[in-house]
């Protein structure tokens, strides 16, 4: 009896290493090459390096418009770097909107390895590159994000002013899509990297009105 006790908690403790090991590697797929550059679709651009809190330096391209009323700061999925976004850098150009996208740590040319935790800071370094370097009023600010981006959008928007928030193709949290993906496992409840959308969404700050 007690070797069978044993063997189980061997198993269990073995599965909890097992799950906490891979879980960044199954929500994380950064590439470090960057493909092609605003510059090879005819966009002027600026190639940004900034810190986020922690001192991780992350990288970032600014693509200014032509009599701009807005600035997109947009926040990218999961997998790839900015180089795999130049179609949304055109579109919003396009529409008079200038866009900053940054990669989070350990994406492109961006120090570091991700997490839950460092993603989010390094949205705040973003926004507070338009703010203070930029000099861009909270109220002309789009927090965009995409997917996992759409839940730092929404964690960013709860701690900061802005004049719009979009969240596409996001999700609620990664304890549910875990549950949606391996509904005959229990691995939502082991999961460390929770992005809990669903538990923030309703502090997101009200947009600012231009003064």
């Amino acid at each position: 009896m007690l070797k069978i006790i044993s063997l189980i908690l061997i198993a269990v403790v073995s599965f909890l290493f097992y799950v906490r090991l891979f879980e960044k590697r199954t929500i994380f797929y950064p590439s470090k090459k960057i493909e092609v550059t605003p510059k090879d679709t005819g966009l002027e651009y600026d190639d940004i390096f900034f810190k986020a809190q922690d001192g991780i330096e992350l990288n970032g391209w600014f693509i200014p418009a032509k009599n701009p009323y807005a600035t997109v700061l947009y926040c990218h999925g999961n997998a790839g770097n900015i180089s795999h976004r130049i179609e949304m850098a055109y579109m919003f150009n396009q529409k008079s909107l200038n866009f900053f996208i940054f990669d989070y740590r350990g994406f492109g040319k961006s120090l570091g390895n991700p997490d839950e935790k460092g993603t989010y800071l390094d949205a705040q370094a973003a926004y507070n590159y338009l703010i203070k370097t930029k000099q861009i009023p909270p109220q002309r600010i789009v927090i965009y994000g995409k997917s996992l981006g759409g839940v730092i959008a929404i964690d960013l928007a709860t701690k900061l002013n802005a004049g719009a928030l979009v969240s596409e193709s996001s999700f609620i949290s990664t304890e549910a899509l875990a549950k949606d993906v391996y509904p005959f496992l229990p691995l939502w409840l082991f999961v460390s990297q929770r992005y809990d959308a669903y538990a923030k969404i309703d502090k997101v700050n009200h947009p600012q009105p231009e003064r």
